[in-house]
């Protein structure tokens, strides 16, 4: 489905229980179609790594790494330095240039699959992973939005974005952690946020667009109501919406 990384205690070993991850503890993301039939899982958990040590360079500049990874092949390439396979070379290539742009001494071990609390993040299949389909965003924002709220590397409708997790390419991991006032936000926010999101909405004077279920019973409806200047139906889900994670949105 995807790639996870997750953080652990430094005397964590493998067979330790531990406690759910919060958002700054976790790094997730997607495989595009492309990738999943063209790549080999030693690639993919290869390119994995990459990902992962972008999404917290801040955190491991100048920092020793102990890396716990769950695939052979990936462990020794990154052990040794080198592969056989001419695809996986580039994409170690790529590891270590991140490696040494942030001066990370990197350890690596080898832990199944079973043991490893990263593999769940791999194979999460979140029902709130979804994308507006992008023509249809582009003809009901005409351009305007400036901020994707509620989004990852492969759902952002927009350059500027905000993750719920660890993301080398977002803005903020928390949407809520910044300002929205002067920005025209795109918010596709999964429905348990909504009332947070139009408190904030509220509080800040922000502007944007809100993708929202018809739930006049919601605790959230009269709010929303009070903070609409207008609305516009879409089409259902299956017309709609592009699924990130291979089955049914919320």
């Amino acid at each position: 489905v995807g790639w996870g990384c997750q953080v652990l205690p430094k005397d964590w070993r493998p067979g330790d229980s531990l406690p759910p991850p919060s958002a700054e503890e976790h790094a997730e993301g997607f495989w595009t179609r492309q990738e999943k039939e063209k790549d080999s899982i030693s690639l993919l958990e290869l390119r994995a790594v990459r990902h992962a040590l972008s999404s917290y360079k801040g955190e491991l500049q100048d920092q020793h790494l102990h890396l716990w990874e769950d695939n052979m092949s990936c462990a020794y390439a990154l052990r040794h330095g080198t592969t056989r396979s001419p695809e996986m070379m580039r994409e170690l290539r790529l590891v270590w240039a991140v490696l040494e742009r942030h001066n990370i001494s990197l350890e690596v071990t080898y832990v199944a699959s079973a043991l490893n609390p990263s593999d769940f993040w791999s194979r999460w299949r979140p029902m709130d992973a979804w994308q507006l389909r992008p023509a249809l965003f582009r003809g009901v924002t005409g351009g305007q939005c400036t901020l994707d709220a509620f989004a990852c590397h492969r759902s952002t409708q927009l350059p500027r974005y905000c993750s719920r997790g660890a993301d080398p390419h977002s803005l903020a991991r928390d949407a809520f952690l910044l300002p929205w006032r002067g920005e025209m936000l795109w918010l596709c926010p999964p429905w348990s946020l909504i009332s947070r999101t139009l408190n904030k909405l509220e509080v800040e004077g922000a502007c944007g667009y809100l993708v929202h279920p018809t739930w006049p019973s919601a605790a959230w409806w009269p709010a929303l109501q009070a903070l609409t200047v207008s609305t516009r139906r879409l089409p259902p889900p299956r017309l709609s919406v592009r699924p990130l994670h291979g089955g049914a949105v919320e």
